[in-house]
């Protein structure tokens, strides 16, 4: 989709650019085609700054590892912002009364528990490393992970 944002850009030439995309965008698969398109903004006069940032590093609570692009028009300069400790867990902004609807029946759950096909569920094998969950992603269910859960 990057290349199709390419029309807009060129219309509309906004003065700010900001992109947000998973890490691996700049993983070595990726990293080509990744160069080529801040080669392209700058060839459309925007100068481009890139970091990967974890959202636990800048108040969530959550270990999120994302990339960020930022690519402005013209002379202005732009600096990440640095991290700081990361002072609230997840109990911290959770709500304490939830609506049953909201709640898996046990038929889910144990399903979730079980392995299936030689590919456990969610059953937790391991405690996080540092007690902040991991982003839960549909995939991890051919992967095998199973740190993806809330220890209270």
């Amino acid at each position: 989709l990057l290349w199709e944002c390419r029309k807009a850009i060129l219309i509309k030439k906004p003065k700010y650019l900001l992109m947000e995309n998973v890490k691996a965008l700049v993983s070595k698969k990726f990293k080509a085609q990744f160069n080529k398109w801040v080669e392209e903004l700058e060839s459309y006069g925007y100068s481009s700054k890139w970091a990967v940032l974890n959202s636990k590093s800048f108040g969530v609570p959550q270990n999120r590892e994302r990339v960020f692009l930022v690519s402005i028009l013209g002379d202005e300069t732009f600096n990440f912002p640095q991290p700081f400790p990361l002072e609230r867990r997840l109990k911290d902004v959770l709500e304490s009364n939830v609506d049953e609807k909201y709640y898996l029946s046990d038929k889910l759950i144990t399903s979730l528990m079980q392995d299936c096909g030689g590919v456990k569920g969610m059953r937790p094998s391991t405690p996080p490393h540092d007690g902040i969950a991991s982003c839960l992603l549909a995939r991890y269910h051919k992967m095998g992970r199973t740190d993806n859960y809330i220890q209270d």
